[in-house]
């Protein structure tokens, strides 16, 4: 076994196999160019350099790639700073508005009225929002199914037992 891991009795094995072969050739061979002063590395070296410059080139990608997904994570929190920042001011202007709506309905019409008609109005644009959003939740749907999806699998092949099929009787009155 110790007479295996030799690199002089493999240098040896490979000039017998190669009788025919100069010392320039079995030096190449054997990866022994630098003791016959060929200035070529051998294909030893050659194999040993190319894992080595693989193994940097590996690294390099992963650091870049951690520095990537470090910069878009520092990206998404600002995003999602901002838009948490702009549905709060959202929010605040929509109250401001609704407030404004149902001041403006006390003054003129008095507040018996103003407290009937604006939460009917409300709801009634509420609704009309509401039947819109399933109605386009049922095109998005159709053309899934379709069109077999992101992943190619239908709704209806999602195997969890339940019936998601959207129909015209939910959106209508």
């Amino acid at each position: 076994m110790a007479a295996a891991n030799d690199p002089s009795q493999s240098q040896e094995s490979a000039r017998q196999a190669m009788p025919m072969a100069d010392e320039e050739t079995c030096a190449a061979a054997t990866g022994d160019n630098v003791r016959h002063g060929n200035p070529q590395p051998g294909i030893i070296e050659q194999v040993k350099q190319t894992v080595d410059d693989s193994k940097e080139w590996i690294e390099s990608e992963l650091a870049f790639h951690k520095v990537r997904l470090r910069e878009g994570s520092q990206r998404a929190k600002s995003i999602g700073l901002f838009i948490g920042i702009g549905a709060a001011l959202f929010v605040c202007s929509f109250t401001t508005l609704l407030l404004g709506i149902f001041l403006t309905v006390t003054y003129y019409f008095g507040p018996i009225v103003a407290v009937i008609t604006v939460p009917a109005a409300y709801a009634i644009f509420g609704y009309l929002a509401l039947r819109a959003a399933l109605a386009k939740i049922h095109q998005l749907k159709t053309m899934v199914q379709q069109t077999g999806g992101i992943t190619g699998m239908k709704a209806s092949d999602a195997g969890d037992g339940m019936d998601d099929t959207l129909t015209t009787e939910d959106i209508q009155p």
